[in-house]
Parts: C-alpha cells; sequence; structure tokens
C-alpha cells in the first residue's frame, strides 16, 4: 500500500511533468483492490458460455472497468479464452467534432490491440437511427431540446438508451438464433448475455438508487430495465473514485495502447483547466463529473456551456460558431414567437375535431388553467436553426449533419404541409428571445429581444372551432406565425419584431395577418 504526498516518487507520468505536482497528493494506491475484481471477473467470465458485452464511454469508469476485464483475460489460459467480449460505445452523432475523433481513435486502439494479443475482443458503435437521432427530432419535428430546467430528456432515450438496446439485442440475438449453448444461470433467473456497466455507488445518490432499484439481492447483479434476457454485471459497483483514477494514472500505457495522459489532456482541457483527477477531503472537486465532454447542442447544461467554452479557451477557435449557433437555440427554445399555441398532441387533436365539426370548446389554446405551456418549434424556427446549421457547418468544415439526415428533416416538413421555397445556408440574425412566465406576465430576466412587446386582446364573433381554424388559415396563406392564446372568451395576441416600434405599426401587422384568411370581422 502506497500513500503519494507532494514531495514523494511519483509514477512515471508524474515525474515527467504529464502530469501536474499534486494531481495524486491524496490518492491511495494498492493492487489488492484491483486483483479482487479482476479474480471476480475471471471466476464469472469462466463460469459459462454466454457472451458479455461492455458498455464503454471513453470516461474514467468504464476506462477503469475494460482495462480490469483486459487484464483478466490475460491470466486465462488461451484454450479457456473463447467466450467473447463485445464493446459497445455509443455514437449520438452531435458529439463534438473533437470528441468525435478521440472515440475514434481510442476504438481502433482497442480493435488493433485485441487482434495482435489474440483476445475475443470485438468493438461496435451504437448510433441512433434516423428517426431517433437529434436534428431529426428538433429540426424535423420541432421537438424542443431539454434545457435544466426540463423533467425529462427525450435525448437521452432516443439518442443513447434505445441506440445500445438495440445493438444489444441485435448482438445477443445472433448468439441464441445462430450459436444455441446451454444455459448455466448465476441464480434462479436464466438469460442470454452479461452485460457490464461502469457505474458505482459513490458516483451520487441517485446513481445508487438506480442501481439498488433493479439489484439480485445484495450481490452486483441486477436486471435489465428493458432487456428480459440480459443480465447487468457492476463489477466496480463499490470503487471509488480515488480507486478509479489511480487504476488509470499509475500506468504507463492502457492494455489497448492508450497513453493515460491523452485522456486526462482531453478532459482536463474539456472543462476549463482544471484538473478532472483530484479530490478535495474525500469528496469530489467542482469538476468532477462534470469532466465529459457531451453533446455539443446539449441545452441540460444551462446557458452557459463551460465544455465548449473551455475547448475554445484551450485553443480550439473552430468551435465558436457551434457555440454561437447553440446559444441562439437556447433563447429561441423558449421565445414564444418560435413555439406552436398547442403541443403536437393538442394540436392533432383540434385538427381532428375540426375536420368531424365535434369542435364545440377549446380550453385556452396555449393557455392551460391561465397557465401557458408552449407547443412544438414553429416552422420558421426550424428553418432558420436549419440554414443555420448549414452555414456553420460550410463555415468550420465540421461534418455536423449528415446528408441522408438533412434529406429526412425535408421530408418531414413536407409531410407537414410545409415547403419552403429556400434551404440554401444562411446566418440566423436572431433579435433576442420574448419570453413569457407560465401566468402570461412577461420574464423580464430572460427576454432579451430590444423590440418593444405589444399585447392585443381581441373579441371575436362566431364558434371557437371557426376561430381556430381561422387561425391556421391566416399562417398558412401569410407563411408567418402569430402567437396567440385564448384567454376568458378572448384571444390575446403578442407582436414583438423589428421595425414596429409603435402600437399603430403593431396592430397594421396584426390586421394584416388576419385580414389574409380571417372570414369574419374582429374589432382590434
Amino acid at each position: 500500500m502506497f500513500l503519494y504526498a507532494e514531495g514523494d516518487a511519483l509514477p512515471p507520468k508524474a515525474c515527467t511533468g504529464h502530469y501536474p505536482m499534486g494531481v495524486l497528493a491524496s490518492i491511495f494506491y494498492s493492487d489488492e483492490v484491483y486483483e479482487g475484481i479482476r479474480g471476480e471477473l475471471k471466476t464469472v467470465y469462466l463460469q459459462d458460455s454466454r457472451p458479455w458485452c461492455l458498455m464503454f464511454s471513453t470516461g474514467k469508469d468504464s476506462t477503469t472497468l475494460l482495462g480490469l476485464v483486459w487484464e483478466m483475460l490475460w491470466s486465462v489460459p488461451e484454450h479457456q479464452r473463447i467466450k467473447p467480449i463485445h464493446v459497445i460505445t455509443s455514437d449520438t452523432k452531435v458529439e463534438t467534432p473533437q470528441f468525435s475523433s478521440f472515440v475514434k481513435t481510442t476504438i481502433q486502439r482497442i480493435r488493433i490491440a485485441a487482434q495482435e494479443q489474440g483476445l475475443p475482443i470485438y468493438v461496435h458503435v451504437a448510433q441512433p437511427s434516423l428517426e431517433h437521432s437529434f436534428f431529426y427530432q428538433c429540426l424535423g419535428k420541432g421537438n424542443p431540446p431539454p434545457n435544466e430546467r426540463t423533467r425529462t430528456r427525450w435525448c437521452t432515450d432516443k439518442l443513447k438508451i434505445k441506440a445500445t438496446d438495440r445493438k444489444v439485442e441485435e448482438i445477443r440475438a445472433q448468439y441464441v438464433q445462430n450459436k444455441p449453448f446451454e444455459l448455466v444461470p448465476l441464480d434462479t433467473d436464466d438469460y442470454d448475455m452479461l452485460m457490464l456497466l461502469g457505474v458505482r455507488e459513490e458516483e451520487s445518490s441517485n446513481r445508487k438508487r438506480s442501481i439498488d432499484k433493479f439489484a439480485i439481492d445484495a450481490s452486483k447483479f441486477a436486471r435489465h430495465a428493458e432487456l428480459p434476457r440480459v443480465r447487468v454485471y457492476h463489477a466496480i459497483k463499490y470503487l471509488t473514485t480515488d480507486d478509479v483514477w489511480t487504476y488509470i494514472l499509475q500506468k504507463q500505457t492502457l492494455p489497448w495502447g492508450l497513453d493515460p495522459f491523452e485522456l486526462y489532456q482531453f478532459y482536463r482541457d474539456s472543462i476549463g483547466g482544471e484538473c478532472p483527477m483530484t479530490q478535495t477531503d474525500g469528496k469530489q472537486s467542482a469538476t468532477c463529473g462534470g469532466s465529459r465532454s457531451g453533446c455539443w447542442p446539449c441545452l441540460y447544461v444551462g446557458r452557459y456551456d463551460q465544455m465548449l467554452i473551455s475547448m475554445i479557451d484551450n485553443g480550439e477557435e473552430s468551435l465558436k460558431p457551434l457555440l454561437r449557433w447553440k446559444r441562439t437555440l437556447y433563447h429561441l427554445r423558449n421565445d414564444i414567437r418560435y413555439r406552436e399555441p398547442f403541443r403536437r398532441a393538442d394540436f392533432k387533436k383540434i385538427k381532428g375535431r375540426l375536420s368531424s365539426g365535434q369542435m364545440t370548446i377549446i380550453e385556452g389554446g396555449e393557455c392551460e388553467k391561465d397557465r401557458i405551456v408552449l407547443g412544438s418549434l414553429t416552422h420558421e424556427a426550424r428553418l432558420a436553426m436549419f440554414r443555420y446549421l448549414l452555414y456553420i457547418q460550410q463555415e468550420t468544415g465540421y461534418q455536423l449533419i449528415e446528408e441522408e439526415e438533412v434529406q429526412a428533416i425535408l421530408d418531414c416538413w413536407r409531410e407537414e404541409g410545409f415547403t419552403p421555397t429556400e434551404i440554401d445556408p444562411q446566418p440566423f440574425m436572431y433579435d433576442g428571445a420574448l419570453v413569457l412566465h407560465p401566468n402570461g406576465a412577461i420574464n423580464e430576466k430572460e427576454t432579451t429581444t430590444r423590440n418593444p412587446v405589444f399585447r392585443f386582446r381581441l373579441s371575436y364573433n362566431g364558434s371557437q372551432d371557426e376561430m381556430v381554424e381561422a387561425l391556421l388559415q391566416c399562417r398558412q396563406t401569410t407563411g408567418k406565425h402569430m402567437f396567440y392564446r385564448f384567454v376568458q372568451g378572448s384571444i390575446e395576441f403578442f407582436v414583438c419584431e423589428a421595425g414596429v416600434k409603435t402600437e399603430e405599426d403593431a396592430k397594421a401587422v396584426l390586421k394584416n395577418w388576419l385580414d389574409s384568411a380571417l372570414p369574419f370581422r374582429m374589432a382590434i
């Protein structure tokens, strides 16, 4: 057992100056911990003939897990080293170009090293299906990306979970159908494949609850949430963050040929120059857990994306256009001028009732018990951000969206009856957001547009179903979205756009829009 402290002899990398002095200041090293896990892995590996799949993100935990599995295989006699281990990594197709390059290089190293060393390790990349891809969902269908206040994240499920589950099921089905073998269950349940996950209880209380929810007794084994024929094995469940970084940093080279300093440097540069490997008094540092690179358009991190900012500060100037695009999306997401006045499901119901003549009452349109609940991104928003994306792709030279995804987005728009006349790359001259509180009041903190905001509450003749149909016609005729909501027997419109400085100007804009298709008079 060794304790590294400043001034003591450090592992070779630290001695050469690769790691800042003090990175390992409080890290405690004992190979007994890792030897015990390697022993467990070997027992489970030799116990039956079920194939393994190992989920690999290139992060610290999955790197440690793969390293321990790799070293375990070295200790297995060659004639017994026949059970395949499928390493699966996720490619959301919206990682930063730098991260994508790092992952591709790492994956290639694993493939080559496994083949050269005669190990039954096979690498697979799981990508979301076309209809689940980020830009198809966001720009094609208009689903607003989750932000820091979103309770559920559709992107996690569509970009990662469904993609990896599909890949696991493909591999499992191949062995069950083409390579049958006798099942030797580890407990009363049987299964076809063992999935190794690099998750640890110490990561967070949420992670511990997630692990415990599907745990089998008090073991490291658990049920899979979605795949009943797959068993989960949490081999590093009880390792601490100190244990994980110690395993990585005390090595000259990881088993597949990766210099640990490359991993250290990559994640260090992604979080603002802070060391992603240190702890303070046994607790995770502020940057620990935030060191992983994520999807570059992700809004879940909030208004300020430390990942992109840090990478730019560390010399990746080419990422500036991506940061500008992302910031525009962040503000536009909550801008009522770029959001539908109905949720998608409600809009379909409304159109169905209109066509069948059954619509008699509209419960406030966008107003739900006097609370504003925004719908999908409008066609105007989707087109503007789509053209802007093509523009920054052209500007940077990075492939940010694949051609088949471009065509899928255009097909999606055509199905909705939206056929823009021009889709060429073009920057988006955004004038800032107009954001409302749930009660309809202007959110002064988040509203960034400098254009004046005019509100008009109108009375109308005729039924509400006729009103909704007429407003849809106004939009279709003009090709322009106007945000509105029904409130206490009237309808409220918001006018806020460049060049509209007075109330009279705003009235003229609204009147022209309504006169385009409105079949009955309204008093403005």
